[in-house]
């Protein structure tokens, strides 16, 4: 039987256990959505020209739209129709599979 006082210990448990990736899924949040410009501890004469480029998350949601979570089969798109580029294609699509797994 499940006492107040167990349930007590059981969320006190789960928040020690579950706050530190709560406060990861926060900085992630902030690195995602580029609201890290204040952290960057610039001089002062240039903290007015800091720029945060949207590069790597660019590069992440680009990446996202290639991988399908119900059907792990990564698309890589080719650039030419030598065989090379197939070569090519084709080693790009086995490596992006084999770190998706």
């Amino acid at each position: 039987m499940i006492t107040p006082e167990k349930l007590v210990n059981l969320y006190n448990t789960r928040a020690t256990e579950y706050g530190n990736m709560y406060a990861a899924f926060d900085i992630d949040e902030k690195l995602y959505e580029l609201a890290f410009l204040g952290d960057l501890a610039l001089p002062k004469e240039f903290k007015d020209m800091g720029v945060v480029l949207p590069t790597a998350r660019n590069t992440v949601d680009t990446f996202a739209d290639y991988i399908g979570i119900d059907n792990v089969r990564v698309n890589v798109s080719r650039r030419k129709e030598s065989k090379e580029a197939n070569e090519q294609a084709e080693e790009l699509r086995r490596f992006a599979r084999a770190s998706s797994t």
